[in-house]
């Protein structure tokens, strides 16, 4: 009776670590997956956006960063489709906390974008400037936070890099200085930073695993 007890305990655990090696491993693709299309949209858009204020030298085509989040919707709801379909609805206590975290990020946002966009349609071009620094700094604790989780130096690293240009932006804002037009690639590059190099480095990480187990 003993022995039948230590294997089943034995067993247990055995089981117990291969579930969550599994649920780190599926939590590392769709983190990477969604770490992409955010990146990506915002990347692209600073693009946008830099090239059509450099061509008309009018700040108010900042206007188009409204297009992040409807885009980033968009396709964070087709993505997350094709995740479901393929991983399922699987969650556990690590998936709550990363999903928790990226939910107050979420609505810091749209309180920052329902209060910016009163004072851009009161004529006050200059208060959009907030939605840069809360741009690099809410998605900065939010990739932080996220690679200490799953333990992804890249994005604890891109995190803080994120978070030190958000307060670089505020204290130039804060001296009177004009904030020139080449923050947008500034903005971007962050992007970069935080989360499309992390989130490709988590899929080719996710597929090596995957390969490695299907060679055993």
């Amino acid at each position: 009776m003993m022995e039948e007890k230590k294997m089943t305990e034995k067993e247990s655990l055995e089981l117990i670590s291969q579930m969550i090696r599994q649920t780190k491993d599926r939590l590392a693709i769709g983190s990477g997956n969604l770490l992409l299309v955010w990146g990506y949209v915002c990347v692209a858009v600073s693009l946008l956006v830099y090239g059509l204020v450099m061509y008309t030298r009018d700040a108010r085509m900042c206007i188009l960063y409204f297009l992040v989040p409807v885009l980033g919707a968009c396709l964070q709801g087709y993505v997350l489709k094709r995740m479901q379909r393929k991983y399922g609805n699987a969650e556990n206590f690590t998936t709550r906390i990363v999903n928790k975290v990226w939910g107050v990020v979420g609505i810091v946002f749209i309180i920052a974008t329902v209060v910016c966009a009163y004072f851009f349609v009161m004529a006050h071009t200059t208060t959009w400037v907030a939605m840069f620094v809360l741009g690099l700094i809410a998605p900065g604790f939010g990739c932080t936070v996220t690679g200490y989780v799953l333990r992804e130096t890249s994005m604890v690293v891109g995190g803080y890099m994120g978070i030190a240009l958000g307060v670089a932006m505020l204290c130039t804002v804060l001296s009177d200085s004009v904030l020139p037009a080449a923050w947008c690639l500034a903005f971007a590059a962050s992007y970069v930073l935080m989360m499309v190099v992390p989130g490709h480095y988590l899929n080719r990480k996710a597929r090596r695993q995957n390969h490695k187990e299907c060679e055993r």
